[in-house]
């Protein structure tokens, strides 16, 4: 077909009907491209940084905390020893039956300790909790119970009792470090970070080695929380940790989270996340950090490697889930992130924006049942406040061509959001779609008044006063959104639409070629450039460009009909008659594309072929007068000629 193009050139003669048709045929062209960009999906998340996980009580086992070292009040209990063996060897339901048979004969505060400390390992805290408090009301008390009730009452989240039954262990064994450090944790996770510094710096005095370091650590996080004033003292200790235990990979987390969100903070701290990875290369949370860097830096693939690496090394870890469903978003895979953010809603029910971006990538894969469901279950967690989802829902709406629908939902979203401009443009949208352009132009123009700078809702602005004629207004509208967005390619292209129907031909052909520079295979722009040239008459300009369009698209007969014209214009006719034979190939039953071939065969004297044309014409066309008006001319040069 190239080689066609570039060697057989068709003489075509448009008439100025046909001129016009083509001429609105570009507009629409214009206007088609561009409404694909003016539905919008809200991406109200954005790539967050997972948390520091809660090492402090998710290692604990990792530390040399055994029942040994905590029974400093224990007494020599002979009855005790056969059930005490099999606690320490952790044969757990052995030892509670063993322990359990001890109670009916010999209850002492030291065995319900024991007890609860079998529980205690088990998780059953619910079971824990009543034996020590039998433990405590013995005596003589076994102090360790105080320790492990404060334990037990941590692990319920209980912290008020927690804190208090570690002083109380505390004053009878005043240099425990545990319990200063599990103190200090309390104190970090209520928010009371200068008393959690206090009890941080006590263990660290009463510890040494990898406790000590895990002592630093907190400090130091103790101190970050406190605000960047601190951050020197909070690298400091951090960098205490490091010494004490240089394999620890928490701290040097910690000192890469003190760096600041800029270009050289960002460069350093995936220096450190890359250290933790060669101490301890399956760490989840130096992945997804990293992750979240390279995704700021526009490295999208490594973003999602990064983020796959940290899910796989740690499944359970719902924020490096959500961030890689968010990538996979982006990237368009639909299927992929759906099943990340259902993932996440497996760990998290109460998800609420995986459950919503879970509806998002079913309604990019047309699931539109499922996208209503999920964003449905997304507003019923925030009890009604997501904004969002309405809006999302109106697009499952529209999609489905229910604009009435989608009407209804924005203006219930507009009763608790009044001042939303992203459900005002989506209201604009739907009145739009449902042939209520003056109702879509009042929504858009809210929108725009409460967001002054919303690019898309001036180019919609433009759309409607393009479809009333209205092309000032919609050159000023066009140049708005132009001077909010300026790589707006959509809005470049309708504004030199608007601006050639007011007969400023120069400027649009400006823009036009402002479109062609940025978007060089943009075959619309080409198309509409091409009809401003042919309006001012630079019809050897309009065949080069004409051509170029071809290239871009082969199939359209449009663009070959119009080359014809801009070579007819030249006297190029045998080149003009084999392009509109093209044309015509392209669609045969084309009445205008017929007639101007006739035209073009007769200023050849080609009145055989005319003459078949015509007939053609005749039958595909029984009442049009004008091919019959033509056949009449063919048959009277016939008759010269004879």
């Amino acid at each position: 077909m190239t080689r066609l193009l570039k060697e057989s050139f068709v003489p075509v003669l448009l008439v100025v009907a046909a001129i016009f048709m083509l001429v609105y045929y570009s507009n629409y062209v214009a206007d088609l491209d561009a409404d694909q960009v003016t539905v919008i999906e809200i991406p109200v998340q954005v790539i967050q940084q997972d948390s520091d996980s809660d090492e402090a009580l998710a290692d604990e086992t990792s530390v040399d905390e055994g029942i040994d070292e905590l029974a400093v009040m224990r007494q020599d209990e002979p009855e005790s020893a056969h059930a005490y063996a099999l606690l320490k060897s952790k044969q757990w339901k052995m030892a509670e039956e063993a322990y359990l048979e001890l109670i009916k004969n010999h209850d002492s505060s030291q065995i319900r300790a024991d007890l609860a400390y079998i529980y205690y390992k088990q998780k059953l805290y619910e079971q824990a909790l009543p034996q020590l408090t039998l433990a405590l009301a013995h005596e003589p008390v076994y102090l360790s119970a105080y320790y492990y009730r404060a334990k037990v009452y941590s692990r319920m989240e209980r912290l008020v009792e927690a804190e208090k039954d570690y002083l109380s262990f505390i004053k009878a064994s005043p240099q425990h470090y545990y319990a200063h450090f599990y103190l200090g944790y309390i104190k970090y996770k209520q928010g009371s970070f200068n008393e959690a510094i206090d009890f941080f710096i006590l263990a660290s005095k009463l510890a040494s080695g990898k406790n000590k370091s895990k002592a630093f650590n907190y400090l130091a996080k103790s101190y970050q929380r406190m605000g960047e004033e601190f951050y020197p003292q909070a690298r400091e200790a951090y960098q205490s940790s490091i010494r004490l235990s240089p394999g620890d990979v928490n701290p040097r987390l910690g000192i890469a989270s003190l760096l600041p969100d800029t270009e050289q903070g960002r460069l350093e701290a995936e220096e450190l996340y890359l250290q933790v990875l060669n101490l301890k290369p399956n760490e989840a949370r130096a992945y997804s950090r990293l992750a979240a860097i390279y995704k700021k830096q526009g490295r999208d693939l490594e973003a999602q490697k990064a983020y796959e690496q940290a899910v796989e090394f740690n499944p359970s870890n719902v924020s490096s889930r959500y961030n890689l469903g968010l990538v996979l978003l982006g990237k368009e895979k639909w299927q992929e992130a759906a099943d990340q953010f259902q993932s996440v809603v497996n760990i998290k029910s109460n998800h609420a924006r995986a459950v919503f971006n879970l509806g998002r990538a079913y309604y990019k894969l047309k699931n539109y049942d499922q996208a209503l469901s999920h964003y449905q279950k997304a507003l019923d967690i925030r009890k009604g406040d997501y904004p969002e989802v309405a809006i999302n829902i109106g697009l499952i709406y529209s999609a489905k061509k229910d604009y009435q629908k989608a009407i209804e939902i924005y203006k219930t979203a507009l009763q608790k959001d009044a001042k939303s401009a992203k459900l005002y443009y989506n209201l604009g949208l739907a009145y739009s779609k449902s042939g209520q352009e003056e109702k879509g132009m009042s929504s858009y123009l809210l929108a725009i008044k409460y967001k002054p700078d919303y690019a898309q809702a001036w180019y919609n602005v433009a759309k409607i006063h393009s479809k009333k004629d209205q092309f000032k207004e919609a050159v000023t509208a066009y140049k708005k959104a132009l001077e909010i967005k300026p790589g707006y390619l959509t809005a470049q292209l309708n504004l030199a639409v608007a601006l050639s129907r007011i007969g400023e031909l120069e400027q649009a052909e400006m823009v036009y070629r402002q479109v062609l520079s940025e978007s060089p295979r943009y075959f619309s722009a080409w198309l509409n450039l091409g009809l401003v040239l042919l309006d001012q008459h630079r019809d050897n300009e309009a065949e080069d460009v004409f051509y170029q369009a071809a290239q871009l698209d082969t199939e359209d007969h449009k663009v070959i009909s119009l080359l014809a014209r801009a070579l007819l214009n030249q006297d190029k006719l045998a080149e003009a008659e084999n392009y509109y034979r093209i044309a015509l190939d392209m669609k045969p039953d084309s009445h205008s594309y017929r007639l101007e071939y006739i035209r073009v065969l007769m200023k050849r004297e080609k009145y055989d072929i005319a003459t078949i044309e015509a007939e053609k014409g005749m039958k595909l066309f029984p009442d049009d007068e004008q091919i019959k008006e033509e056949n009449n001319k063919i048959n009277i040069k016939l008759d010269i000629q004879s």
